[in-house]
C-alpha cells in the first residue's frame, strides 16, 4: 500500500473518531443541563445550593418523577414532583394528597426542626416529605388534570408554591427530569436517610 493510501485511511479514521466525539458533546450539551437549587421547597431531599444533572429530553413524566420546569407565574425554573397526569383527579386535603381517589401513602416518620417528616408513595417510587404540623398543606378541590399537563407538588409542603396556587402546568413547560445529585453542598436534611 502506497504512502498516499495510508495517509488517506489514518485521516479518514482521525475524522470519524473526530466526528464522533463532537457529536458526543453535542448530544450531551442538548440533552443534560446542570442546575442550582434555590429554596427550600424541595427538602428533604435537595436542599437550597445543592447542584443536579438534569435530563432534558423527558417529554413523559410518571407521577413520582422530579421535574424541572418553567413556572407558569413568573418563568423562574422551579423542581417539583410530578403528583398526577393527564386524566388523574387530584384532591388535597389537609395533610392528605389524594390521586384517583385513594390518597398517597404516607407513614410518618420523625419530627426534625419543628416538622414532621412522611415517607410517601407513588407507582412504587419512594420519597420523603416534610410538612408543618401547626398549618395542613393548603387545601385544594378536585382536579382532572388535563391532557398535556401535569400537577406538580414540592416535597416541602409548607414551603412550597406549587399547583396548589398555580394550577397545571403544561408538558412544553417541563425543562428536564432530575437525575441524581453532583454536588451536594449542605449536609443531609434530618428527615432524610
Amino acid at each position: 500500500m502506497s504512502k498516499k493510501k495510508r495517509l488517506a485511511i489514518v485521516l479518514g479514521a482521525f475524522a470519524v473518531v473526530l466526528v464522533g466525539a463532537f457529536g458526543a458533546v453535542g448530544f450531551f450539551f442538548f440533552s443534560v443541563r446542570l442546575f442550582e437549587i434555590e429554596g427550600p421547597s424541595m427538602e428533604p431531599g435537595w436542599v437550597d445550593g445543592d447542584r443536579v444533572v438534569v435530563n432534558a429530553l423527558t417529554t413523559d413524566p410518571r407521577p413520582g418523577d422530579v421535574v424541572m420546569l418553567e413556572s407558569p407565574q413568573d418563568d423562574f425554573t422551579i423542581m417539583k414532583r410530578v403528583i398526577g397526569v393527564a386524566g388523574d383527579e387530584i384532591d388535597i386535603d389537609g395533610f392528605f394528597v389524594m390521586r384517583n381517589g385513594e390518597p398517597i401513602l404516607a407513614d410518618r416518620i420523625d419530627s426534625a426542626d419543628g416538622f414532621i417528616c412522611f415517607e410517601e408513595e407513588i407507582d412504587g417510587r419512594v420519597f420523603r416529605t416534610k410538612r408543618d404540623p401547626l398549618n395542613p398543606t393548603t387545601d385544594s378541590p378536585p382536579l382532572t388534570v388535563p391532557e398535556g399537563h401535569i400537577y406538580v407538588l414540592g416535597d416541602h409542603r409548607a414551603r412550597s408554591n406549587d399547583s396548589r396556587f398555580f394550577g397545571t402546568v403544561p408538558i412544553d413547560r417541563i425543562v428536564g427530569t432530575v437525575g441524581e445529585h453532583y454536588l451536594r453542598v449542605t449536609p443531609r436534611d434530618p428527615c432524610e436517610r
